[in-house]
């Protein structure tokens, strides 16, 4: 009776993992090159950014980081871009960006208001509450 159940019980979590991987996926380098290529093209169109060493050593600036979504769905993260007209041009710049970057079928872009770096005396440090102002979500066919 125990060995049925645990013959059951194998089979039932061998089919769930089955499904899972059939809808969820891990981020792979593709989706790394999507996003990156996301970011690049609206930091050349925008060309405000900081310097990336700089705002990482003082948190301070404005700055994006891509982060890659899987199966081509990249989430762009920006900080200190507060202005509409800016936010504005982002946006423009980001789905000009999905209509040409060869992969990418959505782009989140999330602005927060400004970077909160905890730094630890020892170095490294972790992130501590950020005010989200806007998310947006743009897919092939238009915003979402």
């Amino acid at each position: 009776m125990f060995r049925r159940i645990l013959i059951t019980a194998a089979i039932l979590g061998a089919v769930a993992a089955i499904a899972l991987w059939g809808t969820k996926r891990i981020p792979g380098g593709d989706d790394a090159d999507v996003a990156n290529a996301v970011g690049r093209s609206i930091a050349t169109g925008y060309a405000k950014f900081e310097d990336r060493g700089q705002a990482d050593r003082t948190h301070r600036g404005q700055i994006y980081y891509s982060k890659p979504g899987a199966r081509g769905n990249p989430k762009i993260v920006l900080y200190e871009v507060t202005s509409a007209q800016d936010t504005a041009a982002i946006e423009a710049l980001a789905q000009q960006a999905l209509s040409t970057t060869a992969g990418a079928n959505s782009v989140t872009l999330e602005f927060y208001e400004r970077q909160n770096w905890n730094g630890d005396p020892g170095g490294g440090g972790s992130r501590g509450p950020e005010k989200l102002l806007k998310r947006l979500t743009f897919k092939k066919q238009g915003k979402v």
